[in-house]
């Protein structure tokens, strides 16, 4: 993919980026060794294949198998996590170097340091964003209820997230210039997602369809794309199967595990009682959302010319509609697993109107004032995504 041929570096970046990596494993560190997180019970999962406990790895392997790749050096507790720091930080990379890489390329200016630099601090920025927690005065949390664009807790989600954005990247692509041999790449992309986390993939699939048909009819074209479309149909078919209804490993007809419709399930149940449900969605959408809407209300045009900001906002919808109506049941009723495609495509909706909103400054003349409010709005989610950090070693929870 032409976005990592480019020779997009300078030394005093790399210093830079040599900081931010140490300064990603030194969190995760900090978070692994002392809350108890999803990311030590998928260790877990891990430590049972080894030990036989199990005959199979989750259906979506591929952080499992990397884990297990590395086992025969040391199946102990205290080599095994270091590496999944390595590598979940070198994922949290990867997410941050594809933002840098778009947002230099997509820019006009001269490529000198200042504009390496500038790029580069914005990208790192944006990893560390997280949602404001403006219903904290009725709840005193941070994660539960919200959509953050960004996780620290979740491996598997961790480990996707780059490969959910080249997706949508490589996919916008394919919309604006066809070429048929990009399909493979789109394919390549499509299946790591399928085995690692597919819950991008729910959303992705009917977006990139009703685009292709928008924007190419019912042509040889539209039709060419279709074949990926059609893998990543199959791909989820085969997820929900294993989940549901064939995995030794989730064991789910012994505990009725399906999927069901129950509107609001969460908000009903576990967070807020005695506020009503649609109250709390509110509260947690603005939360979760305040930069996109600031930057959207302020640049209502990007959402008309651009089909990277259209094909992030509109993806969002259905991430959102899947989690505010439906539930899983059974023993996974509780775990919330349809929260996950919608933080993909709110980090996708802030990538989208971030690199929009460069676009703009860049026109003009990185003049800040005139992009206060945006600039001021994204500010305050990457401030709150170290108060997050905060919150968690000091409370010793994610929530």
């Amino acid at each position: 993919m032409k976005m990592f041929r480019p020779k997009l570096f300078h030394s005093k970046v790399g210093i830079f980026e040599l900081m931010l990596f140490v300064l990603i494993q030194l969190i995760l560190v900090a978070i692994i060794l002392n809350i108890g997180t999803d990311i030590q019970a998928h260790l877990g999962f891990v430590r049972d294949y080894i030990e036989g406990k199990v005959a199979q790895l989750p259906s979506n392997f591929l952080f499992y198998a990397i884990i297990f790749a590395f086992s025969f050096i040391s199946t102990k507790t205290i080599f095994l996590l270091p590496l999944t720091a390595v590598i979940l930080a070198a994922s949290i990379f990867l997410k941050y170097y594809i933002v840098k890489q778009y947002l230099i390329k997509q820019s006009v200016a001269n490529h000198n340091l200042k504009t390496f630099k500038r790029f580069s601090i914005i990208a790192a920025m944006l990893i560390f964003t997280f949602s404001l927690p403006v219903g904290i005065f009725l709840a005193p949390n941070f994660y539960l209820g919200y959509f953050p664009p960004n996780v620290w807790h979740n491996s598997t989600t961790i480990f996707t997230m780059p490969f959910a954005l080249l997706l949508f990247i490589v996919s916008i692509r394919q919309l604006e210039n066809f070429k048929s041999q990009r399909n493979f790449w789109i394919l390549v992309l499509i299946l790591i997602n399928a085995f690692s986390k597919p819950s991008y993939l729910f959303v992705f699939l009917p977006v990139y369809i009703a685009f292709n048909v928008y924007y190419s009819g019912f042509s040889k074209k539209m039709l060419i794309n279709m074949w990926p479309i059609l893998v990543c149909g199959l791909a989820i078919i085969f997820q929900y199967y294993q989940i549901y209804h064939s995995s030794e490993f989730y064991q789910s007809k012994s505990m009725g595990d399906g999927v069901a419709l129950y509107p609001l399930y969460f908000y009903r149940e576990h967070l807020i009682m005695g506020v009503h449900p649609v109250i709390q969605m509110i509260i947690f959408f603005l939360g979760s959302f305040i930069f996109p809407i600031v930057y959207i209300l302020r640049n209502p045009k990007s959402l008309y010319q651009s089909k990277t900001l259209q094909f992030a906002f509109w993806s969002l919808l259905p991430a959102l509609l899947i989690f505010y109506l439906f539930i899983e049941t059974g023993s996974r009723t509780t775990h919330a697993n349809f929260i996950w495609q919608v933080v993909m495509c709110n980090f996708i909706l802030f990538f989208a109107c971030l690199a929009e909103l460069m676009k703009l400054m860049e026109k003009n003349d990185f003049q800040y004032k005139k992009f206060l409010p945006e600039i001021s709005a994204f500010t305050l989610h990457f401030v709150m995504g170290f108060l997050y950090f905060a919150k968690m070693i000091y409370t010793l929870s994610y929530h």
